[in-house]
Formats: structure tokens, C-alpha cells, sequence
């Protein structure tokens, strides 16, 4: 529950901040997070009852994990019973799929003109909003 209260908090501060409601929820869970998808729905979908984010979309993209080869520094995804770089060493170093992050929302304005504003992280290339303890 303690994720899914970061994911609404973190919406809900810009939309209450700037007078909008939230429309869309996009969430990215590594599969390796812990987190349990339908659960983590279920819980937005609660918690937003009474919010500015009451009755919105919940997109929920699972994210698998991506490693780096400590041998060759090549970027690979680890199998589970294959957990190991083409160049056949298994040291390495997990760079994704243990996160778990609000990507972007879209606010809606009730007295604007035009469609709902987005936002997510200025980078493209960020992971987005990690909402996940700084210890995992």
C-alpha cells in the first residue's frame, strides 16, 4: 500500500497545486520489485476514492529486468534459470526491473480549453517518478 500512496501522492500534489484533476495514471513495475500488479491496481484504485485522482485510468506496464555483464559490460536480460551473459560469465549487475515508478500522469483542467496537459520526467531517457524506498 505504501507504493501506491507515493504513486497518488506525488499526482495528486501537482493536481491540487494547479487546480486540475488526474486523468491517467502510467506506472512502471520491474518484475523483480516485489510489487504485485493487480494488487498495486487495486490499491490506486482505492486510494483515489475522495482525491483529485478519484476514477482515473491506472496504465501498469511490468518491466523486466535488464543486467550489465561485469565480464563484457554487455546489456542483457537475466533468465531465471539462465542468469548469465552470451559471453557466459554470471557476475553482473542488475540495471533494471526492480522499480518501481510513476512514469507520467495527465491532468485534466475543468475550465481550460484544449486537451489534458501530461507530465512525466524532462528526460526522456529517466525512469520516471521512483516511488520505492531509497533501500529497496
Amino acid at each position: 500500500m505504501d507504493i501506491s500512496e507515493r504513486i497518488l501522492e506525488t499526482a495528486c500534489a501537482e493536481a491540487e497545486r494547479t487546480g486540475g484533476r488526474v486523468v491517467t495514471l502510467s506506472v512502471s513495475v520491474g518484475s523483480l520489485s516485489g510489487c504485485h500488479i493487480p494488487s498495486l491496481k487495486t490499491w490506486l484504485e482505492e486510494l483515489s476514492r475522495g482525491t483529485a485522482a478519484e476514477g482515473c485510468t491506472v496504465d501498469l506496464l511490468a518491466a523486466e529486468p535488464l543486467a550489465r555483464c561485469l565480464g563484457c559490460s554487455r546489456v542483457f536480460a537475466p533468465e531465471r534459470d539462465r542468469p548469465a551473459c552470451s559471453c557466459g560469465s554470471t557476475v553482473f549487475s542488475l540495471i533494471s526491473g526492480q522499480e518501481a515508478c510513476l512514469d507520467s500522469f495527465v491532468l485534466e483542467y475543468p475550465d481550460a480549453d484544449g486537451p489534458p496537459l501530461g507530465f512525466g520526467p524532462a528526460d526522456p531517457d529517466s525512469p520516471g517518478y521512483n516511488v520505492l524506498p531509497a533501500d529497496g
